[in-house]
């Protein structure tokens, strides 16, 4: 898992469940695998919303999935 997120480090990746998606540039994360996202944005999918949330933290029990958002189409 971490060398897969050296791997998206500063790319557009998404945090997502059923209505909601997180998506920025992965700034930083250590062992535990807490990460800091930059240029953060909330996509509501069921409100088609979005809302600014600069940069955030991810803490590790809230992380089930971490996908690079520029091969999603």
């Amino acid at each position: 898992m971490i060398k897969t997120i050296v791997k998206v480090r500063g790319s557009t990746n998404g945090i997502s469940n059923k209505d909601l998606r997180i998506k920025g540039r992965i700034i930083g994360f250590d062992k535990n695998i807490n990460l800091v996202l930059d240029d953060a944005e909330k996509v509501n999918i069921k409100k088609k919303s979005r809302k600014s949330l600069r940069m955030i933290l991810f803490k590790e029990d809230n992380i089930t999935l971490v996908m690079n958002t520029s091969i999603m189409t």
